[in-house]
């Protein structure tokens, strides 16, 4: 990563960048773009996570080292305590949401019978500011989520890769993936849609990703 910029953990402190941040996901995120959240939805989206997520100590940002500007974070969240749809106030006014919430849901199918009830690190959301993402960032972004799971003594990383090339560059780092699922043949659980069959390509489907940790960072 460029010299010129600098990582370390969020706080509350810190929320007026996040939140930039995670608007810009919000906004561009092929799932949730597709399904075209209201300013009310997203504004729910981003409150719970900076409620939920940042106190937690495990979130990184990226910063410019001369304007202090966050560039780039990672959001993620323990074992024990993962964001949950009962964790944002669902309503009636929140149909699109409620069907991102049940998508996430359903790509963590997997999740109980791989980590076994073993401690794990949850790689919520990485977003990049656009001007940077072509800087190692994402990389740089993952090997310190692994990192912060390591220190903390957790067995396991995992996420949710949306996009190919995100699935490309887990696997890269020596992640599994899991529940892989093509956009153009997922159903809304409840309504029976087929929510996300018009997402463009080249993304294709997204797909549960975990690693089982060592004692030892990986190195590529």
């Amino acid at each position: 990563m460029a010299s010129h910029f600098r990582t370390r953990r969020l706080t509350v402190e810190d929320s007026v960048g996040i939140r930039q941040l995670l608007m810009l996901y919000i906004n561009e995120e092929v799932t949730a773009k597709c399904l075209q959240l209201s300013a009310f939805e997203k504004d729910l989206f981003v409150d719970t996570y900076l409620k939920f997520v940042v106190p937690q100590g495990t979130c990184i940002g990226v910063f410019d080292e001369k304007s202090d500007e966050m560039l780039a974070c990672h959001l993620n969240t323990a074992w024990n305590k993962h964001v949950l749809p009962e964790n944002f106030n669902l309503c009636q006014h929140t149909p699109a949401l409620n069907k991102l919430l049940r998508f996430d849901e359903y790509m963590l199918k997997d999740a109980p019978k791989i980590i076994n009830e073993r401690p794990y690190l949850h790689g919520e959301i990485v977003v990049a500011n656009p001007k940077i993402q072509r800087r190692g960032l994402a990389m740089h972004l993952m090997q310190l989520l692994e990192d912060i799971a390591l220190e903390k003594k957790f067995e396991f990383i995992i996420g949710v890769a949306n996009t190919n090339k995100s699935k490309g560059l887990v696997k890269k780092l020596g992640w599994q993936l899991s529940n892989e699922v093509r956009y153009s043949e997922y159903k809304d659980a409840v309504t029976g849609e087929a929510i996300f069959k018009d997402i463009p390509p080249p993304h294709t489907g997204a797909a549960f990703c975990y690693k089982e940790l060592t004692s030892k960072r990986s190195c590529l």
